[in-house]
């Protein structure tokens, strides 16, 4: 019970300071007003009788806008959050840093478990608690910390079942479960992994393993088969279960795998250790095979997990690696740990250096100070000047607009017909464009919006590409100090 309470407290520390600080971005946005139309109908739409709430042309949901791009459970999370917290930026971001936590703390028990060796264990949750894109993952109002955590407990609870734990079999299929409905892709990819390792590690707990994992997928049967309806090749169809792309992403998503979890300060501190065992011609000890059966279990969990993202992902977003973080990691401990047991100086160096080759220095600085993007300006000029019944037209971030302001929001990537654009009170032609669709927004808007009837006015705050996204190199810890500069245009009467 000690050691729970303090990995809560100190995950609280470094997750939970500043949390609704900087406004909700265009994807967590997404989130949020889907979640809004949880409380207010039930389930989850892409259309709450204001707004539409895409992001890939109306493909997300299908008939009488009912959801289908993602599954359910997190907007039923974060529906949840605002009915006790109220509607605001720190209650749509919580339940993630909650998740992010229990990660954190079930990282040391799962490691723990898996190779019985305490400090192994301490190192996995300092370097997870101390992983700065896994943070800043868990800061954010959608499903990535969820995943992380769900399939951190199946992998937990199947270790726990092949040493004849109580309740770890009724644990492993809720957890499964559990994975589906916060994201679909990672529940096949996990069950695939344990399956496997069955087959090849515990062949007499084979059948049972296999059954349970069917059993998961029988409870998950009808959102199979109603999700088989969904619109996603209608988008990325040309590019998925492609080699070429599959190859390319399946790179990327290694490399930046590899960049962001301590795996080179990990195996710097390996080839030391190893070229010192070899120039002393001392015999290197093998992993006992508790030890490798669990290595294999992360590799193959890694390895299904990155195959399957390298298939149907539209990119190598780094958000979509949450869920193998924690496994990694744990990975990387144990390689320290190995290190830091027969050269303790090497051990140390190899710790600190997975630790400070992530910008710790200025996520503390983020998490202390108040961050200012550019829908503190647009949001804060148009409540400040407008009302609810406005209708305002931009071309890109239209998600966070829609949720802080309540307007009438057109454009963005939704799709949808713009016409009432032409008259709408407000116009916002943002500087950067970030695809094809927002690009067709600011077309329409030149070619159909006459600007003679507008006032235009600048804002003092920077016009950049997005509020401020999660992916590691994009992501801002402080202002930016860009010289563009946000203009809302305002229909003069």
């Amino acid at each position: 019970m000690v050691t729970i309470v303090a990995l809560l407290f100190a995950a609280a520390v470094i997750l939970l300071p500043n949390l609704g600080d900087q406004l909700l971005w265009q994807d967590e946005a997404q989130t949020a007003l889907i979640s809004e139309t949880v409380l207010a109908r039930g389930i989850p739409y892409g259309f709450d009788g204001k707004n539409y709430l895409s992001q890939e042309l109306g493909a997300e949901y299908g008939r009488n806008y009912v959801w289908k791009w993602h599954t359910w459970l997190p907007f039923y999370v974060t529906a949840a959050s605002f009915s006790i917290l109220g509607h605001n930026t720190f209650a749509a971001r919580a339940p993630f840093a909650l998740f992010g936590m229990l990660t954190i703390m079930l990282t040391f028990f799962f490691s723990k478990d898996l190779f019985s060796n305490l400090r192994t264990a301490w190192f996995s949750s300092l370097l997870l608690g101390l992983n700065v894109p896994f943070l800043v993952l868990s800061r954010q109002c959608r499903w990535y910390s969820m995943a992380a955590f769900f399939c951190l407990l199946a992998l937990y609870a199947y270790a726990r079942m092949l040493r004849g734990h109580r309740h770890s079999s009724a644990l492993l299929v809720a957890a499964i479960v559990l994975t589906f409905h916060t994201h679909y892709i990672y529940a096949f990819s996990l069950g695939l992994a344990i399956v496997l390792h069955a087959a090849l590690f515990e062949r007499t707990k084979f059948i049972k393993v296999a059954l349970l994992c069917l059993a998961a997928m029988g409870i998950n049967l009808p959102w199979i088969i109603w999700l088989s309806g969904m619109k996603y090749a209608d988008q990325y169809g040309a590019q998925i279960m492609q080699c070429g792309t599959f190859v390319a992403l399946g790179a990327r998503f290694a490399a930046k795998l590899y960049l962001h979890t301590g795996m080179t300060a990990a195996a710097v501190a390996l080839g030391i250790f190893l070229i010192a065992r070899w120039v002393g011609k001392r015999r290197i000890a093998c992993p006992n095979r508790q030890a490798s059966s669990g290595l294999w279990l992360i590799a193959l969990f890694v390895a299904f997990t990155v195959g399957a993202l390298s298939a149907f992902s539209p990119d190598s977003f780094y958000r979509y690696l949450a869920p193998i973080i924690p496994p990694t990691v744990v990975v990387v401990a144990l390689t320290i740990s190995l290190v830091f047991h027969v050269h303790r100086f090497v051990g140390i160096a190899a710790l600190l250096a997975a630790i400070l080759l992530e910008p710790v220095p200025s996520y503390i600085y983020e998490i202390t100070h108040h961050y200012v993007g550019p829908m503190d300006g647009i949001v804060g000029y148009l409540k400040a000047h407008g009302t609810p019944n406005d209708t305002a037209a931009i071309t890109f971030e239209d998600m966070p607009v829609k949720f802080y302001t309540k307007m009438r929001v057109v454009g963005g990537l939704t799709g949808e017909d713009l016409t009432p654009a032409k008259n709408a009170r407000w116009v916002i032609v943002r500087k950067y464009i970030i695809s094809d669709k927002d690009a067709r927004v600011r077309e329409y808007l030149v070619q159909n919006v006459d600007f003679t009837r507008y006032l235009p006015t600048t804002i003092d705050y920077p016009d950049i590409a997005y509020e401020n996204r999660e992916e590691p190199g994009e992501h801002l810890f402080r202002t930016s100090n860009s010289k563009d500069r946000i203009i809302i245009c305002k229909r003069t009467e």
